[in-house]
């Protein structure tokens, strides 16, 4: 056996026996989160990441009762996975045979809560790297454990790792450093040299260790696999996994005596949690990074900084993400804490709520539809003094554009146009048209409110005025004018034609005309409405009323369309009988099979004088 040979062969077993370190991070979901869960109280207050499950063995009846599930089963789902899955069987049958282990033993490992944090490297690396600290509660199965860690440890030793040990608190810490990596022992440590070489019996060529060792550490070096160690320590029933030894004994030290303030004590997450787990959501994963810590101490460019002032992100401290899994609805929260005065992007998001539903005029068979409450002249305001800060010469320009039109036309865009406006815009979407054109058509409409019917009409005038030539071919419809764009000579090729059409309340402006009409045969009419519509009533059910935006979403059309469209898609370009070695897009599942089991969403955003709260309910059918 070459030289080339025996280093992949190292290469290989020691990749395999690092794998099973990152088991765990798809290992499950958890259950409800409480108040305070224990690996809240054992991660240092200074993480700059923390994800946490808290159950991964009550998830799984949770996720067969569940809508995900019954796609799973349905024969068309596991037909398009049948190659996939194949292929992955092969991996673990090869991984078994190497560590005498399954991946199904790993993923049974896991009987409670589970968590991942990111910690700022400290005094001893780059200001940008960081440290990774997972922790499992393996319960009743730490006997499992200890023996599949043994086993995994000795295979990576044999690898080319250096297994070194160290003793905090009375837990003995077990640290693996890469093939390739230069760190001598800290002080306390024993060091376990590589094993001698197997016989050639085994499966090894019996070529000299040290010039294998060598190859396997040139090739499978911390260049390649960004880490020079792991370190990991088995107290009691938990597993404790890291890239730094001084990380660890963090988690020991608080594990055992809770001296070092925890991230479940800092005031920030505690507030963050505490909304991910309202408004209709228990959290089963939770999510959570302190992102104004994360852009004080980050080197940023002027290209980023003028990003964050234009966005207004800067206000934003927090970050926080809840979802929970019941078998006909999933609901999950999203939660941005902020500090100080919300602008640019945020104020989009943050406008002071109310009871916002969609207008009477919205059709009952959408797809989508939403609307939101937005301050515009204060989010151009905000994005002009972005603009004047960081970049003058993007600000002059606009400054001249606004006054170019002005002089040419006489309207004022801030106060003759953005001045008119309520602040209320509506969008729905329906199904896609079937059309001459080969790439399905998705009409929507947007709807925005306006104060005065006749200063609309006399702003778009001015606007019009600009060209040239008409841009627009009126027609009336129910006592209302649609303007048709003119496409110069008409819309080729099967292409929507763009319309806009202003009612005492709205401006409405849609890819094709049909979209305004359905809206005008609603308006001053008992036709039907979406809001009349029961599933419409029970997406939003339970959720804040004061609500600075919304959206519906009827999940199973949505889906069904999305599927044909990305077929019709894919077959027009010829790639749905391609097969590659681990998918056939041609045996892509129907969209009618996934949208049977599929229902209706409800999605909001809740204005909060310390944040923005997105919250929603996505019900399915049973």
């Amino acid at each position: 056996m070459g030289q080339s040979s025996v280093s992949f062969i190292r290469r290989a077993r020691f990749a395999s026996a690092i794998g099973f370190l990152a088991w765990v991070v798809v290992a499950g979901v958890p259950r409800r989160l409480e108040a305070t869960e224990r690996f809240e109280k054992i991660v240092p207050a200074d993480a700059l990441a923390f994800v946490s499950v808290t159950d991964s063995v009550a998830i799984q009846s949770r996720f067969r009762a569940s809508v995900y599930f019954r796609i799973w089963q349905e024969k068309e789902v596991q037909k398009f996975l049948e190659k996939p899955l194949s292929q992955l069987q092969v991996a673990k049958d090869k991984f078994r045979a190497e560590f005498g282990f399954s991946v199904d033993d790993l993923l049974e490992l896991p009987q409670g809560q589970i968590a991942l944090a990111l910690m700022p490297k400290g005094e001893s690396g780059h200001e940008k790297d960081v440290d990774a600290v997972l922790l499992v509660d393996v319960g009743s199965n730490a006997g499992k454990l200890r023996d599949i860690v043994s086993k995994a440890t000795e295979k990576a030793v044999s690898a080319g790792a250096k297994r070194t040990e160290r003793e905090f608190g009375g837990e003995k810490i077990i640290v693996l450093e890469l093939p390739g990596a230069t760190k001598s022992p800290s002080a306390g440590e024993t060091t376990s040299a590589s094993k001698p070489a197997k016989k050639a019996e085994e499966g090894d060529d019996g070529l000299d260790d040290e010039a294998d060792g060598e190859s396997a550490a040139e090739d499978a070096g911390p260049s390649n696999l960004g880490l020079k160690q792991v370190v990991f320590a088995t107290p009691g029933s938990l597993f404790v996994l890291g890239t730094e030894p001084t990380v660890i004994e963090k988690v020991l030290t608080n594990l055992k005596g809770h001296s070092i303030k925890s991230i479940g004590d800092d005031e920030d997450f505690q507030r963050a949690t505490r909304r991910i787990s309202t408004g209709g959501a228990g959290a089963d994963i939770v999510a959570y990074v302190p992102l104004g810590s994360i852009l004080d101490r980050a080197s940023l460019s002027k290209d980023d900084e003028q990003g964050l002032a234009l966005f207004g992100l800067r206000a934003v401290r927090t970050l926080a993400y809840g979802v929970g899994l019941e078998p006909d609805v999933v609901k999950w929260n999203l939660f941005a804490g902020t500090r100080g005065e919300k602008k640019g992007l945020l104020r989009l998001l943050s406008t002071r709520g109310s009871a916002l539903q969609v207008p009477r005029v919205t059709p009952d068979d959408v797809v989508a539809a939403g609307i939101a409450s937005i301050d515009w002249l204060g989010f151009l305001g905000d994005i002009e003094s972005a603009l004047q800060a960081t970049t003058p010469e993007g600000y002059a320009e606009w400054q001249g554009f606004l006054q170019q039109t002005k002089s040419k036309t006489g309207l004022d865009l801030k106060a003759d146009l953005l001045g008119n406006l309520t602040g209320d815009v509506s969008l729905f979407t329906k199904p896609p048209t079937a059309g001459a054109s080969p790439i399905p058509i998705t009409p929507f409409v947007v709807l925005i409110g306006h104060k005065s019917k006749e200063r609309m009409e006399q702003a778009i005038g001015k606007l019009a005025a600009l060209s040239p030539q008409p841009l627009f071919t009126k027609r009336d419809y129910n006592g209302v004018s649609i303007n048709e764009f003119n496409m110069g000579g008409g819309a080729g090729g099967g292409m929507p034609t763009p319309a806009y059409a202003i009612t005492d309340e709205h401006l409405l402006i849609s890819v094709n005309a049909s979209g305004i009409e359905d809206v005008l045969r609603r308006v001053g009419k008992d036709v039907p409405s979406l809001i009349d519509n029961a599933r419409y009533k029970a997406a939003f059910a339970g959720l804040p009323a004061n609500r600075s935006a919304l959206m519906f979403g009827d999940d199973a059309k949505s889906v069904e369309t999305s599927l044909d469209s990305f077929r019709s898609i894919f077959y027009m370009l010829g790639g749905m009988g391609e097969a590659s070695n681990w998918i056939d897009f041609a045996l892509l599942p129907q969209g009618s099979t996934i949208a049977k089991h599929l229902g209706y969403s409800g999605l909001e955003v809740v204005h909060e004088d310390d944040g923005i709260l997105v919250t929603s309910n996505a019900f399915s059918k049973k």
